[in-house]
C-alpha cells in the first residue's frame, strides 16, 4: 500500500487512493508490473483525459487484494476514448499496460472506456493461475504488499478478464438469468402453498436466497471475496435451515432446497471451493437430520439429499477445469506478450539505426556531394570533413559520452586544433548525466594539446576521467558525480603516466 501510495503521490499527487486489502503474498515481478502500468495508466490520464472545457479530471486509484490475488483500478472521468482502436495505436496502452501485466503469469490489465464518459484500467494478478502457470507451484521470492494493518497487500473489484472471465458469473447476464431462475423457482413454490411452510418462512428463505443470487453474480475477480462469499454460502443454508424448522413434511417448498444446493455448487465455481464443500456438507447434515425426524422412506431421503450433493460435485469439477483453461489461455497470452515485446523492441532498434543514418547522410552528404561531382576539397572543406569524421568517430567509439553539450564542446575545441578523443570502457550509460556535462566543461576550456575523456567501467569509483595535456604539464580529472578530484603532474611524467594509463 505504501509503495502504491508513493507511486501516485509521484506521478499524479492529485489522485484520490483507497484501498480494501488483506495479507497476500505477491512475487517482486508482479509488484514491478502493477506499479509501473499503474504508474503508465495515470500518465495517461494526466495527458488525454481533460478536455478542452474541463478544468479538472478527478482520478481515483482503487485497491483491493484477498487471499486470491490482487487487483487495482485507475479510474477517471475524462473524455475518454474508444479502447478498440487506440489498443492498437497505442504503444503505452499495448505495451506498457496491457503487456506488462500480461507479461508475468496470472497477470492482465482491463481498458474499459467511452467517450464522454471517463476510463477505467483494471490491472489484476491472480495467485491461482499464477501457481498453475509456475513449474514449481507458486511464485519465487514472494513480496507481501502492506494492508491497512501493514501485513498484507492490494485488489479491487472489478473483473480481472475482459475477454476472458471463466466462470462468467460476474456478468449482468448471469445475474439476469439466476435472477429468472429464482423467479421461476418462487412462483412455483406460491403456487403449491397447501403443503408449503409459512408465508414467513418463505419470505425468509427467498430473500436470503435473492442475496445469495446477488454476491453470486457480482461485479468483481472471479474468486469471490472473504465478504461476498460468506454471503454466498451462508445464505441457502440459513435458508435451508428455516424451511426445515418450518415444514411439517415434503411438498413443492424443497425447489427451495435444490436451489440453495445449486447456490452453493456456484460458490465452487467462483473459486470458494472449499467453502462450498463446507457449507454442502453442512446443508446435507441438515437435510438429513429433517428426513430422519420426519421418518422418511429412504428413496424420499435418497431424492431430498442428490440433487445438492451432485450441484456441489459439478460445481468443484467445474471449477478446476476452468482454472485449467484460463491458466492455458494465460500462458498462449503472456507468449504473445512477450513476442509483440520483443518485435517492438527490434522494431525500435531498427528505427533507432535509421534515425542514426539519416543522421550521418545529414552531416556527410554536402561532403559527399562536393567528391562525386569530382571536384577537389577546399582547405576550409578538409577541416569540416575533418571535424565531421572526428565527430562520427565519438558516435561510435563512445556513444554514451556523445550528449549534445559534449559534441559542440569537442567541435569547438578540435577548430582550435586540440586533439580530444572519447573513450567509453562503461558499456551502458553514465548513471549521472550531469558528469557528462562537467567533462565537456573541461573540454570547452581547452586551447591546445590533447584532451582525453575516459567512461570507466563501474567500480571503480571514478565515472570518468578527463586528461589534459597541454606539452607542458598534464592535468587529471576523476569526475564522480558529485565532486571532482584533480592531480597534475610536468609534462615527462605526465606522459609516462599517459602511456601506462
Amino acid at each position: 500500500m505504501t509503495l502504491v501510495q508513493a507511486r501516485v503521490a509521484q506521478v499524479h499527487p492529485t489522485a484520490r487512493v483507497t484501498s480494501r486489502c488483506e495479507a497476500v503474498t505477491v512475487p517482486p515481478p508482479v509488484v514491478d508490473a502493477v506499479v509501473s502500468a499503474m504508474a503508465e495508466a495515470l500518465r495517461n490520464s494526466l495527458i488525454h483525459a481533460r478536455s478542452g472545457t474541463q478544468e479538472q479530471v478527478s482520478v481515483h486509484v482503487t485497491l483491493v487484494s484477498d487471499s486470491s490475488g490482487l487487483t487495482v483500478e485507475v479510474i477517471d472521468d475524462g473524455v475518454g476514448f474508444d479502447p478498440h482502436r487506440a489498443g492498437t495505436d497505442s504503444v503505452g496502452i499495448r505495451t506498457s499496460i496491457v503487456g506488462r501485466m500480461t507479461a508475468v503469469p496470472g497477470g492482465d490489465a482491463v481498458i474499459t472506456s467511452e467517450r464522454g464518459r471517463g476510463t477505467c484500467v483494471t490491472l489484476s494478478w491472480n495467485r491461482h493461475l499464477s501457481e498453475a502457470l509456475t513449474p514449481t507451484g507458486r511464485a519465487d521470492g514472494g513480496q507481501a504488499l502492506p494492508d491497512e494493518r501493514g501485513t498484507g497487500n492490494l485488489s479491487t473489484g472489478r473483473t480481472p478478464w475482459p475477454d476472458l472471465v471463466p466462470s462468467g458469473l460476474g456478468t449482468r447476464g448471469a445475474r439476469l438469468a439466476l435472477a429468472y431462475v429464482w423467479c421461476t423457482v418462487a412462483a412455483h413454490v406460491l403456487l403449491g402453498r397447501e403443503d408449503s411452510p409459512g408465508p414467513l418462512a418463505l419470505a425468509v428463505a427467498l430473500l436470503a436466497l435473492f442475496s445469495s443470487l446477488l454476491a453470486l453474480t457480482s461485479h468483481g475477480p472471479d474468486h469471490l471475496s472473504s465478504r461476498r462469499a460468506a454471503l454466498a454460502l451462508l445464505a441457502p443454508l440459513a435458508a435451508v435451515i428455516v424451511l426445515t424448522l418450518a415444514a411439517d413434511s415434503s411438498g413443492v417448498w424443497t425447489a427451495l432446497v435444490y436451489l440453495a444446493g445449486y447456490q452453493v455448487g456456484l460458490a465452487a465455481v467462483r473459486g470458494r471451493v472449499r467453502g462450498a464443500c463446507g457449507a454442502g456438507s453442512a446443508l446435507l447434515l441438515v437435510l438429513t437430520a429433517w428426513a430422519v425426524g420426519q421418518r422418511l422412506d429412504a428413496p424420499e431421503v435418497l431424492e431430498l439429499l442428490l440433487k445438492p450433493t451432485a450441484a456441489i460435485i459439478v460445481g468443484t469439477m467445474w471449477r478446476r477445469m476452468l482454472v485449467g483453461l484460463v491458466a492455458s489461455v494465460t500462458a498462449h497470452r503472456a507468449a504473445g506478450a512477450r513476442a509483440t515485446s520483443q518485435a517492438n523492441a527490434m522494431n525500435a532498434a531498427v528505427e533507432a539505426g535509421r534515425q542514426r543514418l539519416e543522421e550521418v547522410a545529414e552531416i556527410v552528404g554536402p561532403t559527399l556531394q562536393v567528391l562525386a561531382r569530382g571536384r577537389s576539397l577546399t582547405d576550409v572543406q578538409r577541416a569540416d570533413a575533418t571535424l565531421i569524421e572526428a565527430g562520427l568517430r565519438d558516435r561510435l567509439r563512445a556513444p554514451g559520452l556523445a550528449t549534445a553539450d559534449m559534441v559542440e564542446a569537442c567541435a569547438q575545441a578540435r577548430s582550435r586544433g586540440v586533439d580530444v578523443r572519447l573513450l567509453d570502457d562503461r558499456g551502458q550509460p553514465l548513471v549521472d548525466p550531469t558528469t557528462v556535462a562537467e567533462a565537456a566543461g573541461h573540454v570547452r576550456g581547452a586551447l591546445a594539446g590533447q584532451v582525453t575523456v575516459r567512461a570507466l567501467p563501474p567500480g571503480r569509483g571514478a565515472e570518468l576521467t578527463v586528461v589534459l595535456d597541454d606539452g607542458r604539464q598534464v592535468v587529471r580529472h576523476e569526475l564522480r558525480g558529485t565532486r571532482d578530484h584533480t592531480t597534475q603532474t610536468g609534462a615527462a611524467e605526465g606522459r609516462r603516466h599517459r602511456r601506462g594509463r
